[in-house]
């Protein structure tokens, strides 16, 4: 027998949600948001649940959410970071805790929701995240401008469609972020400058929220000539690995700090305090870094790897 969780906190006389029976019975704030989505039957009903239901769900009740399970969301996605420490070849694993100086804005897939705007939410945990593509596409778009087209192949891959199929050396991990809250945008006449529809409301990542950005770079197809017994075939693939962090450590700070990793960019949304929390690029950890301090630990990681690949020299 099949279970209608909607059929069960329907209230026929008010053609919506039973929001008496829900708040007694249902404890998890994304459930309640869930549910007051019974409540768009009618536009009245709608604007009611936002205002009088929505608002402090997401204000008061959703944060506490976030603190309880973002730990748990956190472990596992860095689940398979132990295994690094067996990798033979030479890598970087950059993990940068920052603190956002504009909002985080973003676009969830949820088709049946209070509003039409939802943040990107974790698939189970239902916290507010960044994609690993995300930070895909928004580093890749840096280096589109700032270096050779032959970096954006050799760093994030070739498009797989009448091309043979290549795999970058970058590898991306999804952020957690530990605020939700609201914000609200009128669009206005490009002309005129006066607005042409009413205010329109987003959930948004607040400033101030704080997340983690982590990245590994795996120069997984310089195998062979790192291994080589030719000086010249190791020379020429520690050399492809410092023009490579070279990118990295500039394209990295463009990205959050001019260019932005959120929807809606070009207004400002998604970028970070210049100071950060703590940086860290493999063994090397330091707490409120600068992102010139992020740059010498690249380059002091580079050091480090052509002192191990040169032993005797």
């Amino acid at each position: 027998m099949k279970y209608d969780i909607y059929a069960e906190f329907w209230d026929n006389r008010r053609r919506g949600a039973d929001f008496r029976k829900l708040e007694r019975v249902v404890g998890d704030a994304y459930q309640k948001v869930k549910l007051a989505s019974l409540h768009l039957t009618t536009r009245e009903n709608k604007e009611w649940a936002r205002e009088n239901k929505y608002k402090q769900w997401i204000i008061r009740e959703y944060p506490r959410k976030i603190t309880s399970e973002k730990s748990l969301l956190k472990g596992l996605i860095e689940s398979d970071l132990g295994d690094l420490c067996n990798l033979t070849i030479p890598y970087l694993f950059i993990r940068i805790s920052f603190k956002l100086r504009k909002p985080y804005l973003s676009r969830d897939d949820e088709d049946f929701y209070i509003i039409d705007n939802p943040i990107v939410k974790e698939k189970v945990f239902k916290i507010p995240y960044i994609r690993s593509t995300t930070w895909k596409g928004a580093l890749r778009r840096v280096i589109k401008d700032i270096a050779a087209p032959e970096f954006e192949v050799r760093l994030f891959g070739n498009e797989k469609e009448g091309k043979e199929s290549k795999q970058g050396r970058l590898f991306f991990y999804s952020t957690v972020l530990d605020r939700i809250s609201l914000d609200v945008i009128t669009p206005l006449d490009r002309v005129k400058k006066t607005p042409v529809r009413g205010p329109i409301l987003f959930e948004i990542a607040s400033e101030g929220a704080k997340g983690e950005f982590k990245l590994i770079y795996l120069p997984f197809d310089l195998i062979e000539k790192l291994s080589s017994e030719r000086e010249e075939d190791r020379k020429m693939a520690l050399n492809e690995i410092k023009e490579d962090l070279d990118i990295l450590k500039e394209a990295i700070p463009k990205m959050m700090l001019e260019y932005g990793f959120s929807a809606k960019k070009t207004s400002g949304y998604g970028v970070v305090e210049e100071k950060l929390i703590k940086v860290r690029v493999n063994g090397q950890a330091k707490s409120n870094a600068s992102f010139e301090e992020f740059k010498r630990m690249v380059e002091n990681e580079y050091r480090r790897m052509v002192n191990e690949q040169n032993p005797n020299s």
